[in-house]
């Protein structure tokens, strides 16, 4: 088997591609969990220390389900919700902290799932999740 330098050097240079989008899939996937992080270090300072925020932006920022705010029926609490989760907090002042939590979640799954799909593309225009008015 004899291979020209040049089927060679095309080679290189596709398989260099292919891994310069996974490292840059990567590091995108690690800025949006760094950013969830310091969400949810705002939200637990912001509404005393809740051991179960992350879990919560997690349950929330699942793939395919809309995000809603509302209130509570004796209008005493305000609450984000999903097809099959509620999050209830203190008052309204930390739910565009959770918005932007869950909205770097959502993306962080995204390219978490593009690295194993390097040719598929994660755009950030597209709003990851709605955000609903009162229900």
């Amino acid at each position: 088997m004899r291979y020209k330098l040049r089927t060679l050097l095309i080679l290189l240079a596709l398989a260099g591609m292919v891994l310069a989008r996974i490292a840059y899939l990567k590091r995108c996937r690690d800025f949006h969990q760094q950013e969830v992080g310091r969400m949810i270090a705002a939200i637990c300072e912001a509404e005393g220390a809740d051991d179960k925020v992350a879990d919560s932006v997690g349950d929330l920022a699942q793939a395919g389900t809309t995000v809603g705010t509302g209130s509570d029926a004796t209008g005493t609490k305000v609450g984000l919700h999903n097809a099959q989760f509620v999050r209830w907090m203190k008052d309204s002042s930390t739910i565009e902290l959770w918005k932007n939590a869950i909205h770097h979640q959502v993306l962080a799954d995204r390219y978490g799932a593009a690295i194993y799909r390097p040719w598929t593309f994660v755009s950030e225009q597209e709003a990851p999740h709605k955000l609903l008015g009162e229900y």
